[in-house]
């Protein structure tokens, strides 16, 4: 599954409160949870010899690629896979292999630079104008 940003709505910015590993176990965790979004197979963390969701990651203030992004003018567009839905979640993999942070925001000090984030369902609708599903083809 595959998201983009090209009709997006950024007219207020690219800022958005997410989540990323910040504690690099191969898992997003929040506080209230017991396992987390893991974004490997099954219930293992993606990182090896890992094991998940030990502690909780640090929400922190991220940008979402489109809109201005360069600041320069021009819209653009971006893809992100889309690893993980719930009811309150989206998390959202950037091919960039990072996120960038949003200005006056300090990446915590373990955040790994992986490009796993999870973000609110409604700035998921906000930001991501088109998301194509394709079938296995059989």
């Amino acid at each position: 599954m595959v998201a983009s940003t090209g009709s997006g709505n950024f007219d207020g910015g690219d800022k958005v409160k997410a989540l990323a590993d910040t504690d690099d176990d191969g898992v997003i965790l929040s506080e209230d949870e017991d396992e987390g979004v893991t974004v490997g197979e099954g219930k293992q963390s993606w990182k090896p010899d890992v094991e998940p969701g030990a502690e909780p990651d640090e929400e922190g203030q991220y940008r979402i690629v489109g809109g201005d992004y360069e600041g320069q003018g021009q819209r653009s567009a971006h893809a992100y896979t889309v690893v993980a839905i719930d009811g309150d979640t989206v998390t959202l993999y950037n091919p960039w292999g990072r996120n960038d942070t949003a200005e006056g925001y300090d990446r915590p000090q373990n955040d790994i630079e992986g490009g796993y984030i999870r973000i609110p369902r409604a700035d998921y609708e906000k930001y991501f104008g088109k998301t194509t599903i394709e079938d296995g083809g059989e």
